[in-house]
């Protein structure tokens, strides 16, 4: 079968980057033992080729990374670079005459050619491509399109697809082809790459849903979800195959990763984003683009020490073939240097792509919404709650445990339950509270002024109203003149369930208030925020004034909640 691409890192083809400001995604590099240098064809019999070079960084370059490679060394995981670059080559092939694309293998004389004949094509300049790299070239589409769509293909497509197979003969050796996944795929984002992708995957035969905040215009072939369409995205699609992640990344090791292969059989999580996205979303619209300006000045030196690999391309010309033919055209990338015979390309942060990643709802755990959280096991009931009553009157005299031998194997527990179990907010102006010893210590001991909003997981309107808690809870943050905090808790799980009844509360969303440690009012339903009610209340806490409930609706038909 074919076998590969060299990705090798970039020497001197990068300097030029010094005097850009522009964009950073994806780029190429040429293999050491090619001696090519970029803007130039080593040998030049007929015709022209041209070479297109895409640097590749970031959680990008960690996906291809880590997607099965081959190389000398090994199945090519351990690469330590933290970038690479892939030259792939327009031209006209010698043996047809056929105008073709394909990733570079080489200059023609021997000592310059990678692999074996039989894996590789000449070009009528002498340059020498991956046979099962090659695509033909299609009426309508430009050469400089079909190299931005075969590079995005490969940031984008390709993680997706690798696979890894035994050979044939038992020679113990494997290969890697690419597959097209054959189940469901996500697509997170609403970013023009997000959008191509989810069209190419759609294309080549997967059934595709994408994920955004916007629901972007695509064809009917393309499943479209909001984060707030259902309770997880995860959920509504059930088991899918593979995760293009657009807007962020989750490492191999993390939590949301770790449940979608185990809930949903999803044993493909890869991210797109670039260096630079990943450096202006840690530093903001306001300072980041310089810190890129700053980043793509080091890459001439940081890239001169990136190692070689190889990327297994059986069957990919073959894919890139498909996607031309349908004329999808992947967006363009950013022109940072060019020549006679060669261009060298980089794709930087998107403003869209920003935003969203910024605005883009998250649990209290940190967990953008749609993804798989771990939940407690809701029907684990623990009787050591069953007396817990919290009154008015007097909170600190609720808890009554039926034995001295029950609190005290309550108190045993409870460090390493909390340290185990409790989240912590994504939002740094919420605090969490993980069951009724968690409100004890860190709302009744301290005497707080606190709102306390009560959620679930599962509860839909709850997910609708964790962004503008938070929102509030910071603006709540910046107001000198407020000592209110801002508190979260989940009534699910052993735990949550017993802070719930010691509560009284039986449904979610409800907010509950403490004046000073005490419950102050009563609980206030409310399923869009912001709320008249909510910032009544807010303002009785601030002001210290006495609860008139006359100014607030006791009819809540029309707020929807759910049972705990």
């Amino acid at each position: 079968m074919g076998r590969t691409t060299t990705l090798l890192s970039l020497v001197g083809a990068l300097a030029f980057l010094v005097e850009q400001g522009g964009a950073l995604s994806t780029s190429t590099t040429l293999p050491s033992s090619s001696r090519v240098v970029t803007g130039r064809s080593t040998m030049s019999r007929s015709a022209t080729s041209f070479t297109y070079y895409t640097i590749i960084d970031g959680s990008s370059w960690e996906s291809l990374r880590d997607s099965p490679l081959m190389s000398d060394g090994g199945d090519g995981k351990a690469l330590p670079s933290s970038m690479g670059s892939i030259p792939v080559v327009t031209g006209t092939l010698e043996s047809t005459q056929e105008e073709v694309i394909g990733l570079f293998a080489g200059s023609g004389s021997g000592e310059n050619k990678n692999g074996k004949d039989s894996e590789t094509l000449s070009l009528t300049t002498g340059q020498v491509v991956w046979k099962e790299s090659v695509a033909r070239l299609q009426g309508g589409v430009k050469p400089e399109e079909a190299a931005a769509t075969y590079a995005t293909a490969l940031t984008h497509l390709y993680p997706l697809m690798a696979a890894q197979l035994s050979s044939v003969g038992g020679s113990g050796e494997s290969f890697t082809a690419v597959s097209v996944p054959k189940d469901s795929v996500v697509v997170l984002g609403g970013n023009p790459e997000a959008v191509w992708a989810a069209r190419a995957l759609a294309t080549l035969g997967s059934k595709v849903t994408l994920v955004s905040l916007k629901k972007p215009s695509i064809p009917e072939s393309v499943n479209v979800l909001t984060p707030n369409d259902s309770d997880t995205f995860a959920e509504s699609v059930g088991k899918f195959e593979a995760l293009l992640d657009t807007i962020g990344r989750y490492g191999p090791q993390s939590r949301p990763v770790q449940l979608l292969a185990s809930r949903h059989g999803c044993h493909a999580y890869r991210s797109a984003r670039t260096k630079a996205e990943e450096i202006v979303a840690s530093e903001g619209l306001l300072w980041g683009p310089g810190k890129v300006k700053e980043y793509l000045k080091s890459l001439p030196r940081k890239a001169s020490s990136a190692p070689s690999a190889t990327l297994p391309v059986a069957g990919w010309g073959a894919v890139v073939e498909r996607l031309l033919k349908a004329k999808l055209v992947a967006p363009s990338l950013q022109t940072i240097d060019q020549s006679k015979n060669s261009a060298t390309w980089a794709r930087g942060f998107s403003l869209k792509a920003t935003w969203e990643a910024n605005t883009w709802p998250s649990t209290t755990d940190g967990t953008r919404f749609g993804f798989p959280t771990l939940e407690e096991d809701e029907d684990d009931e623990d009787d050591e709650y069953d007396d817990l009553v919290v009154t008015s009157a007097n909170l600190s005299s609720r808890v009554q445990p039926r034995s001295e031998e029950a609190l005290q194997e309550q108190e045993s527990n409870r460090i390493g339950t909390r340290a185990r179990a409790q989240p912590s907010s994504t939002s740094p102006y919420i605090q969490t509270v993980y069951g009724p010893e968690g409100l004890e210590e860190d709302v009744i001991k301290p005497e707080l002024d606190c709102i306390l909003f009560m959620s679930a997981p599962f509860c839909r309107t709850c997910k609708k109203l964790q962004a503008p808690y938070a929102r509030l809870a910071r603006l709540n943050h910046e107001d000198a003149n407020s000592q209110v905090v801002f508190a979260k808790a989940d009534v699910v799980g052993s735990f949550g369930k017993a802070l719930g009844k010691s509560l009284g509360i039986n449904a979610v969303p409800t907010f509950v208030l403490f004046r000073k440690g005490e419950r102050f009012g009563r609980p206030l339903i409310i399923s869009k925020l912001p709320d008249q009610q909510f910032d009544l209340a807010l303002e009785y806490l601030k002001d210290r004034e006495e609860w008139d409930d006359s100014q607030f609706d006791t009819d809540d038909k029309n707020n929807p909640r759910t049972k705990i």
